[in-house]
């Protein structure tokens, strides 16, 4: 099991005895995932390639462009900022169907002082990624496994705030290491940002 959220999980549906499984945690490559080997002349590059504002604080989720992975919750929580003179990145492939048009309606409606910038990069660019990010979010709306992400981001230095369930809560100590917010809750979360 890569965490002990999936070791119960286990237990809990599949009836799988407690001594048959065996805890084995996901991590980050720290060697990977090391500000001190992000140059300012790569992130300068990388800022140019992607058009990506960085004379306001950088909010960042990265992830598949899925309803479960809380874009919306972000774009809600934005929505509701008092100060809301920010670059939001989404890191990730393309919804598909109707979500497309969910997030374009409610991009729509944020003000014009909120940069938007949606791309995808492969994995060797993700330090970079981090490295640019203020804020790393994870507003998961399904509990999941691990939340390689947020230890990647934390790995880099960043401050994550997450849903505060599955594998994220053995990841963030709640106002120590990050910070949980309860689960599709965009007020709170737009209250933390």
């Amino acid at each position: 099991a890569v965490s002990s959220f999936i070791h119960q999980h286990l237990m809990k549906e599949y009836n799988i005895a407690d001594q048959k499984i065996r805890l084995i945690p996901r991590g980050a490559d720290i060697n990977k995932f090391d500000a001190t080997k992000i140059t300012k002349s790569q992130l300068e590059e990388f800022t140019k390639e992607y058009n990506i504002p960085t004379d306001k604080p950088i909010i960042t989720l990265a992830g598949r462009l899925s309803r479960i992975k809380g874009h919306s919750v972000v774009l809600d929580a934005i929505k509701q900022m008092k100060n809301q003179n920010v670059t939001l990145l989404f890191v990730g492939g393309n919804p598909k169907g109707d979500y497309e048009a969910e997030l374009n309606a409610k991009l729509a409606e944020l003000p014009q002082s909120v940069s938007f910038k949606k791309f995808a990069v492969s994995g060797d660019k993700m330090p970079l990624v981090y490295a640019l990010t203020d804020i790393y979010v994870q507003p998961t709306l399904v509990p999941e496994s691990f939340g390689r992400s947020i230890a990647e981001a934390q790995a880099m230095g960043k401050i994550v705030v997450a849903s505060n369930h599955g594998g994220a809560c053995e990841l963030i100590l709640n106002n120590q290491t990050g910070f949980l917010t309860p689960v599709g809750d965009s007020k709170i979360l737009s209250a933390m940002l």
